[in-house]
């Protein structure tokens, strides 16, 4: 290898290890040709919204998401599924309510389950403030791809009864101020 400076072998199909996802691949494209080429899909997509998230869960049509911390103090993110629109983070009842024990940035594109995974996460369904009925079991998937006003994907909540809650989310981000740690 010539020179003191390693890369770190890149994962996408298309690139050897010797190229990097932010510059032209050598030999193919001109600089100026490549970046005239990554602007003209830029300023395609930027009118266009991404495909609608599947139907809901019945009862349950706006979600929210806002940053939280898990029982340990390390970052996480909850879900808010609600019966009617909220201007605030005061959201109203009833609600499905998912938390996540991640951080936001190692969401997209994982699945996460519990009771089978350990420490992953908690959900509920709650009528009132002091009125919640835990989830015996949760599956949660995000879309891949990440999104600054919205988390996206689908979840399945099952309740001690046997009654399942399933459907897709588009989670508007509600800016929180949290200290996790």
């Amino acid at each position: 290898m010539v020179g003191s400076r390693l890369r770190a072998p890149v994962t996408l199909p298309s690139l050897s290890h010797h190229e990097s996802p932010l510059q032209p691949p050598r030999g193919r494209l001109s600089v100026p040709r490549w970046s005239l080429i990554a602007a003209g899909a830029l300023a395609a997509c930027r009118g266009q919204t991404s495909a609608p998230a599947a139907t809901p869960p019945p009862g349950y049509p706006y979600a929210y998401a806002v940053a939280d911390c898990a029982p340990w103090d390390g970052a996480a993110v909850t879900l808010y599924l609600t019966a009617r629109a909220a201007d605030s983070t005061d959201f109203p009842w009833p609600q499905l309510r998912i938390s996540v024990w991640r951080g936001v940035a190692t969401l997209p594109g994982q699945t996460f389950s519990w009771p089978a995974d350990q420490q992953i996460g908690a959900a509920a369904r709650c009528t009132g403030p002091d009125a919640c009925q835990p989830a015996s079991a949760v599956r949660i998937s995000f879309a891949p791809a990440p999104n600054d006003t919205s988390l996206t994907g689908f979840t399945e909540l099952t309740f001690p009864s046997g009654e399942m809650l399933r459907g897709g989310f588009r989670a508007a981000w509600r800016r929180t101020r949290v200290m996790c740690g």
